[in-house]
């Protein structure tokens, strides 16, 4: 067939018309406006504060467009024939079908935008605090006269609105007592937020439809066009995919209307942008509309409803590109992460979160942003415990002064039935240094030992993170873990011991009786697993009992009253039930364990010792230290605010005048106002800090809670300024808290430089309640203070202060973050860098806060602090010694 000869059928015109020589000079400006975009995608992404995956479709539409407007100005010099259009028919294929779905993706991101801002609008003025993208943009307080407001930020990086006011105590960690502003409470629609989410999941599978029929309409429009009755089903298509893309459109704006009405809350600044994006994409799909109805006989004749006029080209350009790269460039130019509150990914959910899927996203936020390590100690009650690294050697001093060796035993149960024990012995050898002198002694008392050491070399190196352990504490462990098994048979036991091995290498190694017992319970609960819940096959049938074969009625046992023995560990469950106030709560139930590890707290030798224990559970280490020989505890305080844990220690103080119960909380701070109160700490000596106090001692099961964390927390800050009970010296901490939590006050897993006492016992058999697996492995640790802490006495507010202020910027380099310190800070710069001072203490200002050591962050703050022109008001995130962060009531008793 000729060129002049038509065709017997008439055909709908190619959307923009043939390209031709006059579409090259606007298909190039067009690909490079569209290849524009891409750096302003690049630029949201990089920025922490603006990236969002909602655009994450208008990021391929700006690709393919950029590419499709290339390829359109590399055919516009194809001649207008029937060979020149044979060989370019795939493509034009293509290019037809790119730009007949073009608003799709963009009209799908929208959609999403809708449904983020009315789901958003339907929280309460509760809910709002607990959804991570809106707590991004809360209003925050302001100052008054009458009370100090403050700006806090939670480890998750929220900003919080929250007041706080200064009460008086000798014993505070931290001078904020903090309470929620009383905004005014809205309440919550749930079942609104239910059905916005299933409009959405219904334009989502409309939008499949569009895609499906646009793309199969586009694609077999050229191919099939010599045929009637398929030329006729791909045009219904055609409409049928336009048609339901201006129905999601119109829709998305009669809701946003409707909800501008009836809903209080829906964000009005980003419902205009609705209007204005889904303006711009009704513009396009309207033109195509018009272009449908047109027939031609040539796709490149000159015929007026070929579109291939000048005055068809430019309504092409102006009426469909221009409309679509608009609506993408107006996307790109606001922060839509702001604008419409998407937080990172929008509205997603299918449902409202559970209380348990809150919790594990509680828990999985937090431990993502811990094990970075560069999480900080905002405030006391929202507090975030860091990695930190330990510098040098913590190893045992063996004869030879240049010859420090650590050995370890590792017990193995074989496969077989002898159960075998087999020993290995591992070794490292390092050279001690100079400047480095360690004495440690170990006393083995079962398969538990107690570690007593001291350091005497120049400060360490090390990292600093707010409120992490080795600023000020040195830390070895007791791990209480049945370790992961190596399959599903053979599961492996390890136990460390600093024993010498034996030479000989056939000679099984020496155990005591607790490992033993310990070994044979795991191998019966190996060789005798849990059985399995099944099915009956279909052909069971019951044998019919007889009366003598009836099994009796088990009578219900009653619950014996608390006295000063303990129920037996099988009978727990029943006596300790789960609670809400025990539910993070792990008890020592072992007597056995309980009693290994009273001789490692208060070893032989120890002398009228003044304990205080925190949360003791029933009571199992507590009777375990009272049947210590009393000349070595002079007076132990128990505190236990949980009624059904605090009535089994209470018969013992009939039993033993040593004992004083509290029933408070060892989070209270106002429990040791009342100890002091009592006159029960009179006896205490006020020791020097140079050494370790003799007399005083404290011991403390750390909750697996926030709470749990924010004892710790504060324990560990207290130690620079001697707060709490270092106010009578160095006092030792014996706290027993999850693996997870001993990792983030110390060296991460894997350190060589961490020396860990790891002890063979399964929970089942030692706590209870027994380890959940997302709870994981326990630990007993000792924390000592040093003698001289990276953070300096008195300097505890700038340290938080400058770090605070820092850290926000931590990617930034110093010298473009110090500024936000204060106004005028930037002159700070030329004291950290004057070459006049020593090079050991200039500081390299283009490294950022997150790349700097502790000897630099220890330059930076001395430097602020003495800087006349500082802030007077430091209290934001500060701790003031003399204040409480809760006054419990006293209870009497």
């Amino acid at each position: 067939m000729s060129q002049s000869t038509p065709p017997t059928v008439s055909i709908p015109p190619l959307l923009g018309g043939y390209p031709l020589k006059r579409d090259l000079i606007p298909s190039i400006i067009c690909s490079t406006l569209y290849g524009l975009l891409l750096p302003l995608f690049f630029y949201r992404l990089y920025r922490k504060s603006t990236r969002t995956s909602v655009l994450s479709a208008m990021i391929a539409f700006v690709v393919e467009r950029s590419i499709i407007f290339g390829l359109r100005a590399a055919v516009s010099n194809e001649p207008r024939t029937a060979e020149g259009f044979t060989s370019s028919e795939g493509l034009m294929e293509y290019m037809q079908t790119s730009f007949f779905m073009g608003i799709v993706p963009v009209a799908q991101d929208l959609s999403l935008l809708v449904r983020t801002i009315l789901v958003n609008a339907t929280y309460g003025s509760q809910a709002v605090k607990e959804i991570p993208r809106l707590q991004e943009y809360l209003p925050q307080s302001s100052k008054s006269d009458s009370e100090t407001a403050t700006k806090f930020t939670s480890w998750r990086d929220d900003a919080l609105s929250v007041r706080t006011w200064h009460t008086k105590s000798m014993w505070s960690f931290s001078g904020t007592t903090i309470v929620e502003d009383n905004p005014d409470e809205y309440p919550d629609h749930p079942r609104q937020r239910f059905w916005f989410r299933m409009m959405h999941n219904v334009i989502t599978a409309i939008f499949t439809i569009i895609f499906v029929t646009g793309l199969v309409g586009n694609c077999r429009l050229i191919a099939e066009r010599n045929n009637p009755k398929s030329l006729r089903v791909n045009q219904i298509m055609r409409y049928m995919s336009t048609a339901l893309s201006v129905f999601v459109l119109v829709s998305l704006n009669i809701v946003v209307v409707w909800a501008l009405r009836y809903v209080p809350r829906m964000n009005k600044k980003a419902s205009k942008y609705v209007f204005l994006l889904s303006a711009l994409l009704l513009v396009p799909a309207i033109y195509r509309f018009s272009i449908m109805s047109k027939r031609t006989t040539l796709y490149w004749s000159d015929e007026p409803s070929a579109q291939n006029s000048a005055r068809d080209k430019t309504l092409f350009y102006v009426m469909d590109v221009l409309p679509e790269w608009l609506a993408v460039f107006t996307c790109l130019c606001i922060d839509v992460r702001k604008v419409f509150q998407t937080g990172k990914d929008g509205d997603k959910r299918w449902k409202d979160e559970t209380p348990a899927e809150k919790e594990k996203r509680l828990l999985l936020e937090k431990e993502k942003e811990l094990q970075k390590g560069d999480g900080l100690i905002a405030v006391p009650v929202i507090s975030r415990l860091s990695r930190g690294n330990i510098g040098g050697s913590i190893l045992v001093s063996m004869p030879s002064e240049n010859d420090i060796v650590s050995k370890a035993i590792e017990v193995v149960r074989s496969s077989g039935r002898d159960k075998a024990l087999k020993s290995k012995a591992v070794g490292a050898h390092l050279p001690a240094t100079r400047n480095e002198t360690w004495e440690m002694s170990i006393k083995r008392v079962g398969n538990f030992a107690n570690f007593q050491f001291r350091v005497a070399y120049p400060p360490l190196t090390m990292a600093f993170r707010a409120a992490s352990l080795v600023k000020h504490a040195r830390t070895l462990s007791t791990q209480f873990s049945r370790p992961p098994c190596q399959s599903r048979i053979v599961p492996t036991l390890r136990s460390f011991s600093s024993t010498p091995i034996t030479s000989r290498p056939d000679e099984p190694y020496p155990i005591d009786s607790l490992l033993a017992d310990v070994i044979q319970t795991n191998n019966d609960l190996a060789d005798k697993p849990k059985p399995r819940r099944g099915r009956r096959p279909k052909n069971y049938v019951p044998e019919e009992s007889t009366p003598s074969q009836a099994k009796p009625a088990v009578k219900a046992v009653e619950l014996l009253a608390p006295q000063v023995d303990l129920p037996p560990p099988d009978q727990w469950p029943r006596y300790f039930p789960w609670s809400l106030d025990t539910k993070a709560r792990t008890s020592l139930m072992n007597p056995e364990t309980a009693r290994e590890m009273a001789e490692s707290f208060v070893p032989e030798g120890s002398k009228d010792q003044i304990i205080i224990e925190s949360f003791p559970g029933p009571g199992t280490l507590t009777r375990a230290l009272l049947n210590l020989p009393k000349e070595r505890i002079k007076k132990l305080i128990v505190l236990e605010e949980v009624s059904a844990f605090a009535n089994w220690i209470k018969p013992l103080e009939a039993l033993d005048p040593r004992i004083t119960v509290v029933p408070f909380s060892g989070y209270a701070w106002g429990a040791y106002d009342y100890i002091s109160s009592q006159g029960l700490l009179d006896d205490v000596q006020t020791v020097d800090w140079s050494q370790e106090h003799p007399q005083l001692r404290f011991i403390s099961s750390i909750p697996d809670t926030v709470h749990g964390e924010q004892l710790a927390s504060q324990l560990l800050r207290s130690i620079p300024d001697h707060g709490w009970l270092f106010k009578y010296g160095r006092i030792p901490l014996y706290l027993t808290m999850t693996k997870t939590l001993y990792q983030r006050i110390s060296d991460p897993p894997g350190v060589p430089t961490r020396c860990k006492l790891t002890l063979l016992a399964p929970p089942k058999l030692n706590f209870h309640p027994p380890m959940m697996k997302t709870r994981g492995e326990l630990a007993s640790i000792k924390i000592t203070p040093l003698v001289k802490p990276e953070i300096e006495g008195g300097l505890l507010d700038d340290w938080d202060y400058v770090l605070r202020r820092l850290f926000v910027q931590k990617a930034t380099p110093i010298n473009r973050s110090i500024p936000t310190l204060a106004p005028g800070a930037a002159s700070l710069l030329k004291k950290l860098m004057d070459p006049s001072i020593p090079p050991a203490e200039r500081l390299n200002t283009k490294r950022s806060a997150r790349q700097l050591t502790a000897k630099e962050w220890k330059i930076v703050v001395q430097v602020f602090a003495d800087w006349p022109f500082k802030p007077d008001d430091l209290s934001i995130d500060s701790f003031h010694l003399k204040t409480s962060r809760q006054q419990p009531a006293v209870a009497a008793f």
